[in-house]
């Protein structure tokens, strides 16, 4: 994960988890035999879940910006700036991209996404 901070890891393996995997740096845990199918499914959803969050990130970030801004930059300022005309097109990408993840999602997603945005501790490493 050092390597490729930006990707999902998953597990294949023949053994049954213990507690040991509470250490391991996994975002799923599959064990063997599994189906074609299934872990088309699983790396489909590790990879909506990384775009998804990247996108909240972003769009976060780039919120935070457009709201300083407003209160800071007049309204002609603002309108004559294309560095603000670029902040407004990426929220509305960055909210386009968002909702068609979104569609794509189930519970287990959204509790997953949740859970490893609440752990992020380290700083915005997907919007690098």
């Amino acid at each position: 994960s050092r390597n490729y901070p930006k990707c999902r890891q998953a597990m294949v393996t023949a053994v049954n988890p213990d507690i040991d995997i509470v250490e391991m740096p996994l975002d799923d845990y599959l064990v063997k035999p599994i189906q074609k199918d299934e872990l088309l499914e699983r790396v489909r959803r590790l990879d909506n879940q990384r775009n998804y969050e990247g996108a909240v990130r972003d769009l976060y970030a780039l919120t935070r910006k457009r709201v300083h801004l407003e209160s800071e930059l007049s309204e002609s300022e603002r309108s004559s700036s294309e560095e603000f005309a670029w902040l407004e097109s990426r929220i509305e990408e960055l909210e386009q991209t968002a909702a068609e993840v979104n569609g794509k999602f189930d519970d287990r997603d959204f509790l997953e996404i949740v859970r490893r945005l609440g752990d992020d501790t380290g700083g915005d490493s997907y919007g690098e």
